[in-house]
């Protein structure tokens, strides 16, 4: 490590902006603010980039075809010793192949963020990715569980769980807002946002949560944040439960954190 701090280059290679996302922009930024320095090598044109180049974190764009993708690999290794770093951090699946590949055969420790309890895959390029990785961050005890039965040692495993800046005041969305997405004022507001993902996200609970509720006698009313490949079954669901009017899926939303905050008369919220 030189005299002034880490020199950090991070890898995300993921298209959208999910919490995932949210925790390296904040991550990147804090290190810069302790001294630190830090790249991150990212998707052109995504809703991160754009955070990070506003905020004065370098950004590195790729565009990798599939997960080795022999460019990315090449661009990022350029970059490691370009800026002589200290080590690789890599945030989503893909990007585990990417750095593992651009820091083999050089003195640069790989570390892995898991933010999923999903299983790693076991075919051999898997294998070996994650064998490359000095070490892992996992985001709760369910995640270390995780990477600990698929036969990764717990001591490298450590425990970092999501962070909050308490110091960055939200607003609520305003009743305008809420209206235009179909909204009633003054009933109770459920709300889950979510990248609906397949197989780890699940809006049918929370939908058949909201559909318990005002079986129970309780006037309430949903908003269902997100998009993806689950975004067609929720509808489907909703229109099962007799929740159509009722669960707003209005799709991905810039404001997701606004909508969060906002309650209905004697409302709750529920974010997953």
């Amino acid at each position: 490590m030189s005299d002034a701090g880490l020199r950090v280059v991070h890898v995300d290679t993921e298209p959208g902006w999910g919490g995932g996302q949210r925790q390296l922009h904040a991550l990147a930024t804090g290190l810069q603010r302790r001294g630190h320095e830090s790249w991150v090598v990212v998707r052109p044109d995504t809703l991160l980039a754009a955070a990070l180049t506003r905020d004065g974190v370098p950004v590195v764009p790729v565009s990798p075809t599939f997960e080795w993708d022999p460019v990315a690999v090449g661009r990022l290794r350029a970059l490691l010793r370009r800026v002589r770093a200290d080590v690789v951090h890599a945030h989503a699946a893909h990007a585990v192949a990417i750095a593992a590949l651009a820091a083999a055969g050089t003195p640069v420790p790989l570390l892995v963020t898991r933010r999923v309890a999903l299983p790693l895959r076991r075919n051999p390029l898997s294998r070996w990715k994650y064998a490359r990785a000095a070490g892992f961050i996992a985001v709760s005890e369910r995640v270390r569980q995780a990477l600990c039965t698929d036969g990764i040692a717990p001591a490298r495993i450590s425990v970092v769980r999501s962070g909050v800046d308490l110091r960055c005041g939200v607003p609520r969305a305003s009743a305008a807002t809420l209206m235009s997405l179909g909204i009633v004022p003054g009933r109770p507001l459920l709300v889950m946002v979510s990248s609906l993902i397949p197989p780890h996200k699940d809006p049918q609970t929370f939908l058949e949560a909201v559909a318990a509720a005002r079986g129970a006698g309780h006037d309430v009313q949903a908003l269902l944040v997100g998009g993806g490949p689950l975004a067609g079954a929720a509808a489907r669901v909703c229109h099962r439960l007799g929740l159509d009017g009722v669960v707003q899926l209005v799709g991905f939303r810039r404001d997701a954190v606004e909508l969060l905050r906002r309650r209905g008369r004697g409302g709750a919220e529920l974010a997953r």
